[in-house]
């Protein structure tokens, strides 16, 4: 395994964001030992109700490339043409020589819609010069 630092949680607050070490699989062996270990993380998060989000009962996770693994719900793609749904992004991060898993839900940022912009009045009176 080895390490790679990445910037996150950017935001008009924090335009610079957070800079982390992200750990990264060296093979495919590490990809399926990892995704195995978060998994089983996730579930005991799930049953402790220490997850914020929706995270399914049957659910798998799977390495993404740089780091990222992604949670899927296996419940989703019941049918032949239909693909697992993503559930939650996962990371294992380096940080004061311990491992920690951050996490975060995919899909809808906010449960309200965002409203269109209003458009400007119309004018009904025409001008000449």
């Amino acid at each position: 395994m080895k390490t790679e630092k990445i910037t996150v949680n950017k935001s008009a607050e924090l335009p610079a964001g957070v800079e982390i070490d992200l750990v990264i699989p060296d093979g495919a062996m590490e990809e399926k030992l990892l995704s195995f270990m978060l998994m089983l993380y996730l579930r005991d998060l799930k049953r402790d109700k220490r997850v914020t989000y929706e995270l399914p009962e049957r659910f798998v996770v799977d390495y993404r490339g740089q780091g990222r693994f992604v949670a899927s719900d296996v419940t989703a793609g019941t049918t032949y043409y239909e693909a697992p749904k993503p559930v939650c992004i996962v990371g294992l991060r380096w940080s004061d020589g311990r491992f920690d898993m951050i996490h975060a839900p995919l899909g809808p940022v906010s449960a309200t819609p965002q409203q269109p912009p209003a458009e400007p009045p119309i004018s009904g009176g025409e001008t000449q010069a």
